[in-house]
């Protein structure tokens, strides 16, 4: 046809385009995207600032928030890009071990792996709670509590667990020193280092066995002596089994809402300092007006302004153990506003909290599909690439074959990709398809690489 143009753009922002050029105001097109359509603006040379106020907040704003979020979504696929294993001999096996250990989204062992370890770590922290059950605890001859040997054999197995994932992980790190200092794996650590120093710094009572007895030799030190020294080294051993407490934090590693709540807590520091703030403000002055009021009353239980101020915490946070309260009538008045002001002080930064929570709820949602994009991405051009180079090696065969039929007399002989498809397909085969015609083009410029 005469007199047409044909540009290759969405047809819908066109309109958009056009109407601008008719009545000279620009509006944004309905469910198109901002993105698009800033490239179509970019496209007919024209500057977002015509665009009119109704629209244009509209635009900058989604146009800025996509943005920042693509930005962020791509930083953290290249970071997780960027991990380099070097060019070793042993460089294929590392990068192995980290993906089966670190990334279960990898493989079908990395997987079972994880599973393993989410099972492992339960067992010890069912295994760390029955144990303190009197009916499951043992006591040697001389009236030592010791472990139940069941529970100890549980506990030995999980240990050695937790310490072969942890060295493993340590092997297949590209970058041992960043591996140390992350905080989970500090939780790791933390979590096998009591089983080890009880198994070498132990005094007998837990991995001792109940049915030796205990002799006093008459050189040995006094009793007194002995009693310092034991309780000493109970003491330090006391210390280190809290640290197993470190093991219900491994289930962080595992679980994408116990990550969510740790991001949410480091992300809102801010928040929290404020409520913290508030709550010891509110405290203060609230313990001090209730001390000075209840002082003179007998059994009020309001003995100091410290004490006073436990009350006001358990007061503000509507737990209200009942074992402090006020007992005058001005003292209840300021209870009550204590409590009106609890619910206030603390309703100011929660919804903030909650919105933290969210937005790493759907930053990781948006991760995780954009991962899962870029891999179907991945496999769709190689799967392209495979069959190019399929379709090249199929159409240069061909070709051969005609120059051999020919004699030997093809134009420009040796010479890949001389002949094209017309010459040596007149005779005997029908005319390309469009598809066939696509891959040869597509043939005639990456012919060089087969």
């Amino acid at each position: 046809m005469d007199n047409e143009f044909f540009f290759d753009r969405h047809p819908r922002s066109f309109n958009t385009i056009l109407n601008f050029y008719r009545t000279g105001k620009l509006h944004l097109a309905d469910d198109m995207c901002v993105l698009a359509f800033g490239e179509d603006l970019e496209y007919w040379m024209i500057d977002a600032v015509y665009m009119e106020f109704c629209c244009s907040q509209k635009f900058f704003m989604k146009r800025d928030i996509l943005q920042e979020e693509m930005e962020e979504t791509a930083a953290k696929l290249e970071k997780d890009d960027e991990e380099d294993f070097g060019t070793g001999k042993f460089a294929k096996y590392q990068k192995m071990m980290w993906d089966v250990i670190e990334k279960p989204d990898t493989s079908r062992a990395a997987q079972v792996i994880s599973v393993l370890s989410t099972i492992f770590v339960s067992v010890s922290i069912v295994g760390m709670t029955i144990s303190t059950l009197p009916a499951l605890q043992y006591q040697d001859k001389r009236g030592n509590t010791i472990d139940n040997p069941s529970l100890a054999m549980v506990e030995t197995i999980c240990i050695a667990w937790f310490t072969l994932e942890y060295f493993i992980r340590l092997a297949g790190a590209p970058e041992k020193w960043a591996f140390l200092k992350d905080g989970m794996n500090v939780v790791d650590v933390l979590a096998i280092m009591p089983f080890f120093v009880s198994l070498f710094f132990g005094s007998g009572s837990e991995f001792g066995d109940p049915n030796i007895e205990s002799s006093t030799p008459s050189s040995s030190p006094s009793d007194g002596e002995l009693d310092d020294d034991t309780g000493g080294m109970d003491d330090i051993l006391q210390v280190f089994r809290i640290f197993k407490l470190a093991r219900v934090l491994k289930l962080a590693r595992h679980s994408p809402g116990l990550q969510a709540i740790v991001y949410t807590l480091r992300s809102s520091y801010k928040e929290l300092g404020l409520l913290i703030f508030l709550v010891s403000i509110s405290g203060f002055i609230f313990a001090s007006l209730c001390y000075f009021i209840e002082m003179d009353v007998e059994d009020s239980g309001f003995t100091s302004i410290p004490t006073a101020f436990y009350w006001v915490v358990v007061t503000m946070t509507t737990v209200g153990y009942g074992d402090i309260y006020p007992t005058t009538g001005l003292g209840k008045l300021v209870g009550t506003m204590c409590a009106i002001s609890g619910v206030l002080v603390l309703s100011l930064p929660i919804p903030i909290i909650a919105g933290n929570f969210e937005t790493f709820h759907k930053s990781r949602q948006k991760k995780e599909k954009a991962e899962k994009s870029k891999k179907r991405l991945e496999e769709a051009k190689a799967a392209e690439a495979a069959e190019r180079a399929a379709f090249c090696r199929g159409e240069r065969g061909e070709e051969e074959l005609y120059c051999r039929e020919a004699g030997g007399g093809c134009p420009g002989a040796g010479r890949r990709g001389s002949l094209s498809s017309h010459q040596w397909r007149r005779d005997s085969l029908s005319p390309p398809t469009v598809a066939e015609g696509r891959r040869r083009r597509q043939c005639s410029v990456s012919r060089q690489d087969y």
